[in-house]
């Protein structure tokens, strides 16, 4: 494995285990109700109880909260079943602190975006159905990003001579490489949505808000 994989791939390991363990305790926190509709605990017995999870499992996945040296590796099936007992979203279980602060910074402005007409036309012209579909909204998403400014194309066509020095080269070929990752993060995120089975009055806000997160969660 590459140092590029080690800070890359293991760093977005541990921050995302480590969020799963957070998000488990904050829904835990009020995933039950008293009789006159409060919140209350739910513990970890209980929620084995629900989801079909062991208890001993659970304890572990919410261990690596603090504890860097329990490894957790959770299936599909299981964080479905505890999604599932806890009333929430499945994605939401693995989401980092910044991919949230992203989303918020998304959903500040999404209004204001959505409105403007250059998100607009973009927008209009995806294509929702046939084989150039996940192109299109790659592509539509890599335009709506430079428009909402969390991505400028990579700075390489600029660069023209020899550096000056082998360090400021280095650094060139830094950034080009986080330029490039953000480029298919875009991409890649944009292409998520199943647009074809949604109206498009709803292409806008979520290209623009995929768009938003593409640019970041490469990083």
């Amino acid at each position: 494995m590459s140092n590029e994989e080690e800070s890359g791939d293991a760093r977005l390991y541990k921050q995302t285990r480590q969020s799963l363990g957070d998000a488990l305790l904050r829904a835990m926190a009020v995933a039950a109700e008293t009789d006159d509709g409060s919140p209350y605990k739910v513990t970890q017995d209980a929620l084995s109880q629900r989801s079909g999870v062991a208890r001993s499992t659970i304890a572990k996945y919410v261990a690596t909260r603090a504890d860097d040296s329990v490894l957790t590796n959770p299936d599909l099936k299981t964080l479905c079943r505890l999604a599932h007992a806890l009333n929430v979203p499945p994605a939401l279980l693995l989401m980092r602190p910044e991919d949230w602060r992203r989303l918020a910074q998304a959903a500040t402005f999404l209004n204001q975006a959505v409105l403007d007409p250059q998100v607009q036309a973009i927008s209009s012209a995806v294509t929702d159905t046939g084989s150039g579909g996940t192109a299109a909204r790659s592509m539509a998403g890599l335009e709506l990003a430079k428009r909402l400014g969390v991505y400028k194309d990579s700075p390489r066509a600029e660069r023209t001579g020899v550096p000056l020095n082998a360090d400021a080269e280095a650094l060139a070929q830094a950034v080009e490489s986080m330029q490039d990752r953000a480029k298919l993060g875009v991409m890649a995120t944009c292409a998520l949505p199943p647009l074809g089975q949604m109206d498009r009055q709803y292409f806008a806000p979520l290209l623009s808000l995929c768009a938003t997160l593409g640019a970041v969660t490469s990083n």
